[in-house]
């Protein structure tokens, strides 16, 4: 079953020249004049775009886990969190008959932005995850896509156990910006809390 998040992200492909324009204003050196409300649009259509690069026929739903803003550096240069980036993750749920199927899903996804000029760089793996970054000159935000496979053991007798699930999670990564702290009127107002 399609979520409306789904659709709503197979459909931000057709943003994807939209996004491009966008994303190329905020490259290199103007990264540093960026506010954290400047970089969030952007790293939301760019997980769109990514998740709407899997084919909707094997997908079985798209969750948004996560969109926000986090502390960029470590608390011991930054203790007040006042350097922050916008972070946007979406799960997407294969469907159990395309399974077999990931792997090469998780290929083509990487190989359709290498295509498009991003350099990609595994960022680890074993037998069921498999993670890779991708960069790009022309953008500031950084992709990073995991393949999850089931791991199957002996204790697990749920079928709806969610390590038994094969999904595909993209995560986007904003620049570093400076705010006045996660509690500060513009990080609240960028957040909607």
């Amino acid at each position: 079953m399609l979520s409306n998040v789904a659709k709503t992200c197979v459909t931000s492909i057709t943003g994807a020249t939209l996004l491009a324009v966008l994303l190329s204003g905020c490259a290199g050196d103007a990264a540093d004049s960026l506010t954290l409300a400047q970089t969030k649009s952007p790293v939301q259509l760019l997980r769109n775009d990514a998740a709407g690069r899997i084919p909707t026929t094997i997908i079985d739903e798209v969750e948004v886990v996560a969109d926000g803003s986090e502390a960029c550096l470590d608390e011991d240069e930054d203790p007040l969190g006042l350097s922050r980036s916008w972070n946007s993750t979406a799960i997407v749920t294969i469907e159990k008959a395309a399974e077999s199927q990931i792997r090469s899903v998780f290929d083509d996804l990487i190989a359709s932005y290498v295509e498009q000029g991003w350099s990609s760089q595994e960022a680890g793996g074993t037998l069921t995850a498999k993670t890779t970054r991708l960069r790009s000159d022309t953008s500031v935000a950084e992709i990073r896509v995991s393949s999850l496979l089931p791991e199957l053991t002996s204790e697990q007798t749920s079928a709806d156990d969610d390590s038994r699930v094969s999904r595909i999670q993209i995560e986007v990564f904003g620049p570093c910006v400076a705010t006045d702290g996660a509690d500060s009127d513009e990080v609240v107002k960028v957040e909607g809390r």
